[in-house]
C-alpha cells in the first residue's frame, strides 16, 4: 500500500466501514510481525497489535505519513516503550548520595592513561616482560630489537609502571 492510499483510509476509516476493515487488514499484519522479533508468545503478540491498532485509530497521525511500514514499525515500538516504563518505573536518586571509586578500577586507568603515553618500544617491553612474563633477552626478537637494547629500555622505565617481583634478567 503506497502512502497516499495509507493516509486516506486513516482519514475515513471512521465513516467508512470498508475503509477501517482494508486498514486493518494493512495495519495488523505489519505490526504483527514487528511484534513478533520481540516476543515468541501468539498471544501475546496478539494482544498487543490489536491494542497498537487500537490506539492508532484512537489517534490518527496529524500529519501525512510518507513510510506506513516504518511509521507503523515506530508507533509499535513507541508503545512498547511507553509499556516498559509503566513496568519499570524511574526512580529519583537522593542528592547525598557518595560514590565510590573501586581502586582497581581506578588503578588499571591511571596504567592505561601511561601505557597510552610510552612510546611503542618501551610500551612493548612493558606488556612483554612485566604482564607476560617474556624474558629480555626473547623480547628483543619479538620487537627488532638486541637485547642490550631492550635491557636499557627496561631500566629506564619508571618503578610505578613496573610489578614489583620483576627482577632484570
Amino acid at each position: 500500500m503506497d502512502a497516499k492510499e495509507f493516509n486516506k483510509l486513516i482519514k475515513s476509516h471512521k465513516s467508512d466501514k470498508a475503509a477501517g476493515e482494508t486498514l486493518c487488514l494493512y495495519c495488523l499484519p505489519v505490526i504483527k510481525q514487528h511484534l513478533s522479533y520481540q516476543f515468541r508468545v501468539t498471544q501475546d503478540v496478539e494482544d498487543l497489535s490489536h491494542d497498537i491498532y487500537l490506539k492508532i485509530l484512537a489517534n490518527p497521525p496529524k500529519m501525512p505519513v510518507i513510510a506506513p511500514v516504518a511509521w507503523l514499525y515506530k508507533v509499535t515500538d513507541n508503545y512498547m516503550f511507553t509499556l516498559l516504563r509503566e513496568v519499570h518505573p524511574t526512580y529519583e536518586l537522593a542528592e547525598n548520595i557518595s560514590y565510590e571509586i573501586d581502586n582497581s578500577i581506578h588503578d588499571n586507568m591511571m596504567l592505561e592513561e601511561a601505557l597510552v603515553s610510552l612510546d611503542d618500544p618501551t610500551r612493548q617491553v612493558l606488556i612483554l616482560h612485566d604482564y607476560y612474563g617474556y624474558k629480555l633477552k626473547d623480547i628483543g626478537p619479538m620487537i627488532g630489537k638486541t637485547y642490550d637494547a631492550v635491557r636499557q629500555i627496561h631500566s629506564r622505565l619508571p618503578k610505578k609502571y613496573k610489578k614489583d617481583d620483576t627482577k632484570e634478567d
